[in-house]
């Protein structure tokens, strides 16, 4: 019979950084996925941080479930125990002045300060100063979010010029399709790409999505039913029917694409130089999370599909 051993190369690629979503929100599953890649599969550990927040008033992106003190102290020692690099996603781009005050926030940005290489995901000039001076040791990374408001061009110009403010810049999930800008940019090391972004290309609802999360994570506004149901109701994206429906729906249906990479765009990406590439996911229910994790992450033929098997009794 013959001997089917695992192929030598186990990742799909060595040396990709990937930060991962899931802080506060998927820790059981990184955790577990941590241990099979290094105690089980043998292969050294493909996530370099994560990244995620309790629904705290500078935190935008997403909202995920309230935590206790407690609960919150003991993930970040988790991670510390490890070694993980986190990030705090404090993406709120309606930070104002007298919101710096905050103490859950400022609690949790403390805290994190005293470990190494951790770092805040941001938006607002105002929180970005503020952390500059009260922690200059905490790492500093446009999000997304920030070129979503940006009514000018994305062009190299203006990548480059956020490059030199932030230690790190998130692109816009529709400008990573924008082959020649990414290969024109300069220290790429300095950028990150979004892997899984579920998003539709193009998608004419992201200011208004991010409005409403900011504005939820700030207590400004009333739930009413339209923000509360922002995916039913307005969003073209989720539930993923919608999708569906795009593609393969009515006739006369807007024909589109989300943002997730292909196996060949994610690999024309890497070989432009690109090394930090970000899976969003903490919203996500556990077997898509793993799913995205094996998918962009191992060996794309044998290795993924068997890990996700494994990992998804994780998932239950």
């Amino acid at each position: 019979m013959q001997n089917l051993n695992l192929p030598e190369q186990k990742l799909r690629k060595n040396d990709v950084n990937w930060n991962v979503s899931g802080l506060f929100a998927q820790d059981r599953l990184i955790h577990s996925f941590i241990d099979v890649m290094t105690n089980e599969l043998g292969t050294v550990n493909p996530i370099s941080s994560v990244h995620g927040s309790p629904p705290l008033l500078w935190n935008s992106g997403r909202i995920t479930a309230y935590l206790e003190k407690d609960a919150i102290d003991a993930t970040l020692e988790s991670y510390a125990k490890i070694g993980m690099p986190v990030y705090l996603t404090f993406s709120n781009h309606l930070i104002e002045k007298e919101d710096l005050n905050d103490k859950s926030c400022n609690y949790l940005l403390d805290k994190i300060a005293e470990g190494e290489n951790n770092g805040v995901i941001l938006v607002s000039d105002i929180l970005a100063e503020y952390i500059r001076e009260r922690h200059p040791n905490l790492k500093l990374l446009s999000s997304i979010i920030r070129p979503t408001f940006y009514d000018g061009v994305r062009d190299k110009a203006y990548y480059e010029s956020l490059a030199k403010i932030f230690d790190c810049v998130v692109f816009l999930p529709d400008d990573i399709f924008d082959f020649p800008m990414l290969e024109s940019l300069d220290e790429k090391e300095k950028f990150e790409v979004i892997a899984n972004e579920p998003c539709l290309y193009g998608c004419k609802t992201r200011r208004l999505h991010y409005s409403y999360l900011a504005k939820y994570n700030k207590r400004d506004v009333l739930l009413d039913d339209k923000s509360r149901n922002f995916e039913v109701n307005v969003c073209r994206s989720k539930p993923f029917f919608k999708q569906i429906n795009v593609h393969i729906g009515q006739a006369n249906a807007e024909r589109t694409r989300n943002c997730n990479l292909s196996d060949k765009e994610f690999d024309a990406i890497y070989d432009m130089g690109f090394r930090r590439f970000k899976l969003q996911g903490r919203n996500e229910a556990g077997p898509s999370f793993v799913y995205d994790l094996t998918k962009y992450m191992l060996e794309p033929e044998f290795i993924a599909p068997l890990i996700f098997k494994h990992m998804t009794t994780y998932c239950l």
